[in-house]
């Protein structure tokens, strides 16, 4: 049942396996390496979300959630464990913000990867969805983007789209526009993804 107003914050991550976590990280560095960084910048996001106002926190991931890693921070930071389901980002994203907004008002998705998240990212994308924002979105540096916020799920969002490119930010703002759906985008931040990301960590 929908709690009315209640909020959630999503996290995306993979389970922390080696030679599975940022793989484009591999060309310079080994495969433990790019899990201490994942890890890190998981822990950190997890961090940032409980400074948050968002009520709960569950933490997406794929393809395991029973991993040491991921069951330690279920407890250290009394969160939710829950897997992810699709064939692509695309479609994980949408069923995991299906099954959040058939309990919550408000619902923002983010990944566990970006450097400079600020706690209040995360309000005001849930502000602005109490206020009445459709779309809230947290643009990329790399064109993509760190944040999605919804109250209700449209699935168009996340259909079709190229993950992984340049184009995804500019391509959603098109389906946006498309819908008639009023958008709020937050600062700009940065993921790490990237061998030229690491300069920024």
């Amino acid at each position: 049942m929908r709690v009315e107003q209640k909020t959630a914050l999503l996290v995306f991550t993979r389970t922390p396996d080696p030679g599975s976590v940022k793989t484009r990280l591999l060309s310079v560095m080994d495969a433990q390496r790019a899990v201490t960084i994942q890890a890190g910048l998981l822990q950190r996001t997890l961090e940032t979300a409980r400074a948050s106002t968002a009520d709960d926190i569950e933490l997406w991931c794929t393809p395991t959630t029973q991993h040491p890693v991921l069951l330690e921070l279920e407890d250290r930071f009394s969160l939710t464990l829950r897997s992810q389901g699709g064939a692509d980002l695309g479609e994980r994203m949408c069923f995991a913000m299906e099954q959040a907004l058939q309990v919550y008002r408000h619902v923002a998705l983010i990944g566990g990867d970006c450097m400079d998240l600020a706690a209040t990212d995360i309000d005001i994308a849930l502000e602005q969805l109490g206020a009445g924002t459709d779309v809230v979105l947290g643009p990329a540096h790399d064109g993509g983007y760190y944040l999605v916020g919804l109250s209700r799920l449209y699935w168009e969002l996340f259909a079709g789209i190229k993950w992984g490119t340049d184009q995804v930010l500019e391509d959603t703002r098109e389906r946006v526009a498309q819908l008639g759906l009023r958008l709020y985008e937050l600062p700009a931040r940065r993921d790490l993804d990237r061998p030229e990301d690491l300069r920024y960590l």
